[in-house]
Formats: structure tokens, sequence, C-alpha cells
């Protein structure tokens, strides 16, 4: 029974823990666990008590038992409620184990019950006779007991915060018994017989222990009497100096019985915790106590052995054991201070970083460059960049981290160490003579136009089969000084002569317009965990819509981006839903599915900070980039324009346009927008790039770039 009942109460109490950690726990790092580690507890509780007990021989206390009969004490209607009171210190990093020490008091009531006692032993009278004395009880007897039990338990100690205001708790260890005191009052009462036997041989009355009574017996018990009123003939028996007498009660009831040999025992006890603050909680939960109780009393003795006295069944007890199961109510208060050197209110046996001022989110360590990365492990401590390069930052967004980056402001590629090749010739810009026109490495990145062997930089007549002595010219060619200098053949027209002989007129080759791309200024955001468009952005997809429809060259790609919330999976697969919902919406909108580009990129190229709602909120976004497809000019019109890109400028709130394309004349640009209004014009220099900005709304301009022999168009679509 009582395996049983601690089986249960140690299944109760993991199940209560393993409820407890199925709760969702806070989001947010709390050092409260750990800012006090000394505590004080207080607990009362209270419930029932099941008692075992251990019983000498009652009859062995008796000289020359002739008969002894008498059952086992037992106890029944056990109750016990107390309190304690316990300091604890909790000694791990986080507040979870400790220890604790303290004083338990419980007050334990319960009823100790005899059934029966017949005994007839040898005994003497006040004259010295010898006669045999013969005890019985006419019914039970029964002790009321209130016993104050008081003990030291020394406990391990286990705590957790489980949400912001639910915590579970755990107290387990030894109880050490101190005192343990027993007062009763008991309902005894026993009947007294007296045998005697007068010997004429030796003239005294002699011990009579032969069954059944002698004839010669002189019997002064119930069945001897020959009054029919026994009770007064044994008052009378009594007063002349006889032990006799019928339900007689003892002289005093009630006394105590005292156990002060130390023994030990255990505690059990499982507690859900309320917060009410940071250092006040309360603590309820089922308990259960074990204790095992020695008694000291000698072998020898005797519950009653003449009418009015009385020792308690409690006496009788060489051992005997409580359990007590019931509730517990209590309230802890934590106090003291942990050790924090860079005073950044974390302590040091919780920080990472204990003589560096940090922060709660990255658990005492700093993020000096403040990109959300601690700086333990940022490989760029004091540089802002991403997770995605362990700290380090990449300028120019090519995914090449600038430490590695031989051109950290310019986008490139990997395979040239994050420099670009304008041209696409498979030769990086900083090596490549001939940076914007595809050429071969053979000749450092310069075209041969004319495949004569001679690249067009140090060719006078590019697009002319020529030699070496000629300047890579025909002999046909008159090379003048200024084509010796560097200058070019002008073609078209009616060309120049030499020596009378008309020079043939080139025609343009390779007439097209190139792609023009957009980053617009205007995205499309998304609340969380969402693909839905909101209505707000109808208008404005529906404008693009409008501009796509005009200008049937133009395809738009539309990159899907999400925060940093969740599995990197769920992140790029609802990036690319995003950008899908986009998609399905142009093409309600009339535009072929084929002019539609949907990618999924998760949480790459953040645009807000992941550490803030804002920020997060920025991230959950479409990127709509629009562009104009290759098609063909007229054919006196020669166009160049691989080299032009436009980037928005996030600083100014404007567009940033770069002509890469080296022209070898002074040109005049003009910009006109879709009604043909003139919005910007200027002049470049011959062979130098320029890089301008337009602050315009969205919508589809011309470019136009014009050199005394040629015209440079392009059409540039901005989507808003």
């Amino acid at each position: 029974m009582k395996k049983a009942k601690f089986i249960i109460f140690l299944v109760l109490g993991m199940a209560i823990k393993g409820y407890a950690q199925t709760i969702p726990k806070s989001d947010s790092l709390n050092f409260q666990n750990v800012a006090a580690p000394w505590c004080f507890d207080f607990n009362i509780r209270g419930g029932l008590m099941s008692q075992t007990i251990s019983a000498i021989n009652l009859t062995n206390g008796y000289s020359n038992p002739l008969t002894a009969n008498a059952g086992t004490p037992k106890f029944s209607n056990g109750a016990a409620y107390g309190f304690d009171g316990q300091v604890g210190y909790f000694f791990d990093k986080k507040g979870h184990y400790g220890v604790g020490l303290g004083v338990m008091c419980m007050l334990q009531s319960s009823k100790l019950q005899l059934s029966n006692l017949d005994v007839a032993y040898q005994s003497w009278d006040a004259s010295g006779n010898t006669f045999r004395q013969i005890v019985s009880t006419s019914h039970s007897v029964q002790e009321t007991i209130l016993t104050t039990n008081v003990s030291i338990p020394l406990v391990f100690k286990y705590k957790t915060k489980l949400q912001d205001r639910l915590g579970f708790s755990l107290d387990a260890g030894l109880l050490y018994n101190v005192v343990l005191q027993n007062r009763y009052n008991t309902n005894a009462a026993f009947d007294y017989e007296a045998i005697y036997q007068y010997s004429s041989q030796s003239a005294q009355f002699v011990y009579d222990n032969t069954l059944p009574y002698s004839v010669g017996d002189i019997l002064y018990t119930k069945a001897g009497s020959k009054s029919t009123n026994v009770g007064q003939w044994f008052d009378q028996l009594r007063s002349q100096g006889y032990n006799v007498g019928i339900a007689q009660r003892p002289t005093s009831t009630t006394g105590h019985v005292t156990f002060k040999a130390g023994t030990l025992g255990f505690i059990f006890q499982p507690s859900l915790t309320w917060y009410l603050s940071e250092n006040v909680t309360l603590n309820a939960g089922p308990f259960l106590t074990w204790q095992s109780t020695n008694n000291a009393t000698p072998v020898q003795y005797r519950i009653t052995d003449k009418v009015g006295q009385y020792s308690s069944l409690l006496n009788t007890a060489s051992q005997y054991t409580d359990l007590i199961y019931g509730l517990n109510v209590g309230v802890r208060y934590t106090f003291g201070k942990q050790k924090d050197h860079d005073h950044d209110g974390i302590p040091d046996k919780v920080d990472r970083c204990p003589n560096e001022f940090g922060t709660e989110q990255f658990n005492g360590c700093p993020d000096s460059d403040m990109d959300g990365i601690p700086d333990p492990e940022d490989s760029c401590p004091h540089q802002h960049g991403l997770l995605l390069f362990h700290g380090c930052p990449d300028t120019d967004g090519d995914g090449v981290m600038d430490k590695n980056d031989a051109c950290p402001n310019e986008p490139g590629l990997a395979i040239f160490n994050g420099c670009p090749d304008t041209d696409g010739d498979g030769i990086p810009d900083r090596t490549d003579s001939c940076p914007r026109q595809p050429g071969l490495a053979q000749f450092s990145g310069c075209p041969d136009s004319d495949g004569d062997g001679i690249p067009d930089n140090l060719d006078a007549c590019p697009f002319l089969p020529g030699n070496a002595n000629n300047h890579g010219c025909p002999d046909s060619v008159a090379v003048t000084p200024e084509m010796e200098r560097g200058g070019r053949l002008q073609i078209g027209g009616n060309g120049g002569n030499r020596g009378g002989q008309s020079v043939p007129e080139v025609k343009n080759r390779n007439i097209h317009t190139s792609v023009i791309t957009e980053l617009d200024r205007k995205q499309i955001h998304f609340d969380f965990n969402k693909a839905t468009l909101n209505k707000s952005s109808h208008k404005y997809l529906q404008s693009i819509a409008q501009t796509m429809k005009e200008n049937p060259e133009t395809i738009l790609t539309i990159d899907g981006f999400s925060d940093n919330q969740g599995p990197a999976a769920a992140n790029i697969a609802m990036s690319k839903k995003r950008a899908e919902s986009v998609k399905a919406y142009m093409m309600k909108q009339g535009i072929p599915a084929d002019r539609l580009r949907a990618r999924g990129h998760g949480k790459r190229m953040p645009v807000g900070n992941n550490h803030t709602r804002t920020g997060r909120a920025k991230n959950r976004r479409a990127l709509m980039v629009v562009k104009s497809t290759n098609r063909r000019l007229k054919d006196n019109y020669v166009s160049n324009t691989s080299a032009i890109s436009v980037y928005p400028n996030e600083e100014k709130g404007s567009f940033t346009i770069l002509l890469k394309t080296n022209f070898e004349e002074n040109a005049e640009v003009t910009i006109t927008n879709a009604k043909g209004k003139v919005v910007k014009q200027f002049q470049i220099a011959a062979n130098k790039p320029v890089e301008f900005a337009m602050d315009e709304p969205g919508g589809l301009y011309s470019f136009t770039a014009a050199t005394k022999t040629t015209k440079y168009e392009a059409r540039i679509i901005i989507s808003e």
C-alpha cells in the first residue's frame, strides 16, 4: 500500500511537469531566474495520513504468564496539517537547480486501537501473597492521538519559467525527525480478577499455574462470584486490598509519549508556480512525506498491571511509519544579486561576454555594428554586415563579401572575386582594356570587329579588314595623322578618298536595342505569413499592366522576399507564393504568362531590420523589375546601349543612370517622356562614362545620345 501510494504521487508529479513543459515558452529570454540566487519558501500543507505499526508482544512484560491473548494495535482516521520555512540557494547558471534547508512542523491526528487483551500471570498482593492475576478487556481499547512532528528538510530544488507568469518547481529530499511528541486520550477500561491457592503444607498462598483451576483455588473472578452484584462484591474485595474490579478505568485517561530518537524520511513536492512579480511567486501542488519512528521502550512492557494504572499503546510500538499526502500552497521570495562585472544587467554566470557590456538578446554579448549578429559570431564586428556572411558586409550586393571582394563597390561575379564583367566577354573589367565591348582574351578583352588580327582599340579602321602596317586599315584607305593618333575612319555618307579613289560606304551592323532594367521604387508588401495581395496594391499594379500593354516588348520579373521568422525552406516557399500572387494578378489584367517571371528569395537581401516589427514588415515584399526586350531599329540608328544601367538611389529618393559606354565623340543626351516632353538634356565628353540622377515618376522614357556620326537610342521603363 505504501509503495503504491508513493508510485502514484511520483507519476502525478511527473505528469504535472510534463504538462507544464507543453505550454509554449515566452519568446524573450528572461534572466529573472538568475537575478536572485537566494530564496525563502513558506509552505502550508494539509492532507491525509496512513500509519503502520510494528508492536512488541504485549504479554511478554508480565511475569510467568499462563494465558496470553492480545491483538496488534492499529492506526486509523489519520490526518495532518502544518507548515515549513526554508532558505534555498540556486547555484547553476540559469538558476534552475538549488538546495534548501529549513524547519517543518506538522500536527497529526489519528486513532490507535487495540481490539482485545486477555492475560493471566503471576502477581503479589500487598501482603506478599502470590496469586494469579487476570487482566482482560470487555471492549476494544482506543486512543485519540494528537502528534507534534518537528523535522528538518534538506531538499534538492528545481524551478523553471514556462511563460511570463507561469512556471514549474520541485522540492525533493530528506526529512530528519527531531521531535515527535504524542498526546493521547483513551477510553480504556479493564476487568481485573484474582485466583488464590492456599498450601496447607507451607501454610501460604502459592501461584496456581494449572489449567483448569484447582479445587482448592479461591476464585475472585466474575465466574466465581456468588453475588448477584459482581461490581459491588469486587468493590468490597478491592477495599480489602485485592487487585480486582469490573470495567475499571485508569486514574488518568490522558498523557503523552515523546520519541526523541532521530530518524530519516523523505519529502516529494511538485508545484505549478504563478509569478506575482520578478521576486514573488505562488506555488501550489501535491506533496508526499514519509517518516519512520523508532521507540526506545524496553521489551518488558505492561499496558496495565493493577487497577487505575495505564500506559499508552504507543509504548508498545518498536517502530511505526507515517505516510502523509495532500495539497501544498506556498509563497517564494527570491533575493540577492549575482556578480555583473560589465554592469549590463546580465549575471556573469550566464553572460557569454562577462567583461563586455552587452544585451539580453545576445546573452550579454555586444553587437558593435548593430547588424543583429553578436560580436563573438561576427567575423566583421565593426562593419554592419549580413548573417549570410557571418556579419561581414557586401556593399555592392553581388553575393561576395567585401573582405573577399576585389571590387567591393561594383557589383560583380564570384568567379572574378566580385569584380564585374560589363561586356560579358569572360574578362573582368579591371583587366579588360575594353570593358564596355565584348572582346577576346588575346586582345586583353578588346574586340576585333573586322577580324584582321588588330583589336578595335588599336585599329583605325575597326570595320574594314586591314593590315598592321596601315594601322589596321586596308591599303586603299589613306590613314590621316588624326587616325594615327587613335582616330577612327568615319563611315557613312560619301566617305573619304585617297589618291582619287572613293572609300566604300560601310553599312552599320548588329543593329539592336538591348535590355534596359529598372527596379521599382514602390514595393508590394504583405502581412505576416500571408501571400494575399492587399487591395491598396491593385491600383499600382494596374498602372504597371497598362504600361506593359502599351509597350509589348517589355517583360516583368517579380522577386518575392520574406522576413527572417521561421525555417529557411518555409521562407523560400512563402516568398515564392508572394511573387506568384503578383504574377497571377498581372495575368488577370491581360499580361501573357510568357512576359511574367516569378522568383522567391526567402529572407535574403533584407531592406529593413529583422529585429524590429517595422523592419520585418518592410522585408515581406515583392520587388518588380520591368525590362524591354531586344528589337530592331532603323538602319541609320546604331544602338550600343548594353552598357546603360539604371538603379535606385535610396538615399536621395531618385534614380541614377550610368552610361558605361565610352562614346568616342562628344555626345548630346536627350531624355523625353511618353508625351515627347524633354525632361533632361545635357552633353557628355568623348571617352568619359557619365553618371547622373533622374527624379521622375514612373513611365516610358526615350533615351537618345547623338554624336556627329552616330545616334544611340534606348527606351527606359521605370515602374514606380
